[in-house]
């Protein structure tokens, strides 16, 4: 009798694990088959009163849910993408601009592909506008948009220009809340200067920030 039950217990136990691979494989082709297949272009904006908070474009994207979307959240993934940032003019603060709140959560609620968590480009333009001008541009190979974290992680033949300065590393980490840039390895350039280093953190004008 014992014998039998455990046989049954294992059995149960089998069939719940191979249903989970069953579906995890299913998830699996299906993200592969809507990348492969493609998807219509995608746009996003965002504001109120007036004014502009972000601007989201890509020529492609499509939703890549997986086993993450299983349980309540997916990626979404976007080809060749351009995201303008509008902030505003502040008396304190790195460079004395705000982007404050403009990459969160109630911010993209009103995105048009639901439960989205992660947002991740290839490759990726940025441009922060403030006050009709465009002081900073980034661009970028693969950028990653972490909605809950508030960030943006930038990586592969990553370029920032914001006059004079032009910057080349492999990886930043973004963070709109604070205005800061962390860079790791970089060179930063000038029409007549050169300079090398492991890692600094600046504002979005390339100014050292400690």
């Amino acid at each position: 009798m014992l014998a039998d039950k455990d046989r049954s217990k294992k059995l149960i136990i089998y069939l719940v694990v191979g249903s989970i691979a069953v579906v995890a494989a299913a998830l699996l082709f299906m993200n592969a088959y809507t990348a492969k297949k493609g998807a219509a272009p995608f746009r996003f904006e965002a504001g109120g009163e007036g004014e502009k908070i972000l601007s989201l474009r890509a020529d492609r994207h499509h939703a890549a849910s997986g086993l993450r979307g299983l349980f309540g959240s997916s990626d979404l993934r976007l080809d060749n993408a351009y995201l303008d940032l509008y902030g505003a003019r502040i008396t304190e603060g790195p460079g004395g601009i705000s982007l404050k709140n403009t990459i969160s959560e109630e911010v993209f609620r009103a995105m048009p592909v639901e439960k989205a968590a992660v947002i991740i480009a290839r490759p990726i333009a940025i441009k922060i506008h403030v006050n009709q001008e465009t002081p900073t541009q980034i661009f970028a190979q693969e950028g990653t948009i972490r909605i809950k974290e508030r960030d943006i992680l930038l990586a592969g033949d990553v370029r920032v220009l914001s006059e004079p300065y032009l910057l080349l590393t492999d990886k930043i980490a973004f963070l709109p809340e604070t205005g800061l840039l962390q860079i790791g390895k970089y060179v930063m350039r000038t029409s007549d200067q050169r300079t090398e280093g492991n890692q600094i953190t600046t504002d979005i004008f390339l100014k050292p920030q400690k």
